[in-house]
């Protein structure tokens, strides 16, 4: 699991970029 991925949706709606 990456920390910071703006290539995955459910990273960016977990950090909310």
């Amino acid at each position: 699991e990456t920390l910071f991925d703006p290539c995955s949706t459910q990273d960016i709606k977990k950090v909310g970029v």
